[in-house]
């Protein structure tokens, strides 16, 4: 943790990662909330939350690929651009958009994710003095992330009733495209070069049938995630406290990270 702290380039690296994930974990509720407010309908909002989960999946190792192949800058910018114009189309849509084009757009946000957190793990070998700092810097990486978690939710809900849905995902695309922008401009990204001469194999890591377990099993907690945020938001709705969503979902975040600092603690 010592050489993470003295470190100001990590430290920079962190810190726009982390501005520029924040809006990423505004993404699925914010796309739901605007998806039932111009449908109607929550069942409609949640299949469009779940293209763009599923995209996400898709896209990840996509970008992941191109990052492999073209380095970072280059991807991060293109997918942070693309990502932050669909989100703008998005949210001035009208109400009775067809559904079909909700869908699209969603998933197309999705496939289009910049892959900042991989793309910041991938850095810190490089950054940091010896294998003990990487491991703090992973663990530091890991706690910061659920804090965007927990924030992010009632952030998203917090807009959309302030302002408007649509103006929180405006909101999210200006905050991701200038953190993309600000991280890939770092020095340590844009010098970043992938190992051309590494041996890669047809489905990568999914080869591997312990990876291919972790993946269905990934999978379906991320379902479970999914399930939840519009059950508590289409709930919240139903109660005629659609407000209390956001701090209901920022409450199940905090509880994810207690526990996940308690279980890495036994």
């Amino acid at each position: 943790m010592t050489a993470l702290a003295s470190a100001p380039r990590v430290r920079r690296l962190f810190a726009l990662s982390m501005l520029a994930r924040g809006p990423l974990t505004m993404l699925s509720i914010a796309l739901l909330i605007h998806a039932q407010r111009l449908t109607g309908s929550f069942a409609a909002a949640g299949v469009v939350a779940g293209a763009y989960a599923l995209a996400v999946g898709i896209g990840g190792p996509v970008l992941g690929r191109l990052v492999d192949r073209r380095g970072q800058t280059a991807t991060l910018l293109a997918s942070a651009a693309a990502s932050a114009g669909l989100l703008g189309a998005v949210a001035v849509l009208p109400a009775g958009t067809p559904f079909l084009v909700l869908i699209g757009l969603a998933a197309g946000i999705g496939l289009a994710t910049p892959p900042l957190g991989a793309c910041l793990r991938t850095l810190l070998p490089g950054l940091l003095p010896d294998a003990g700092s990487v491991r703090a810097a992973y663990a530091v990486e890991a706690t910061a992330s659920e804090l965007t978690w927990v924030s992010g939710p009632p952030l998203a809900l917090g807009l959309g009733a302030l302002w408007s849905t649509g103006g929180s995902l405006l909101f999210a695309g200006a905050v991701l495209l200038v953190g993309t922008g600000g991280f890939a401009a770092q020095t340590a990204s844009r010098a970043w070069q992938p190992d051309r001469g590494a041996p890669r194999s047809r489905g990568g890591s999914l080869r591997a049938p312990a990876m291919r377990t972790l993946v269905i099993v990934l999978g379906a907690v991320g379902a479970l995630f999914g399930a939840v945020e519009v059950a508590v938001a289409a709930a919240a709705d139903g109660l005629g406290a659609a407000a209390a969503a956001g701090p209901l979902l920022g409450i199940w975040g905090a509880g994810s990270l207690l526990g996940g600092l308690l279980a890495a603690r036994a």
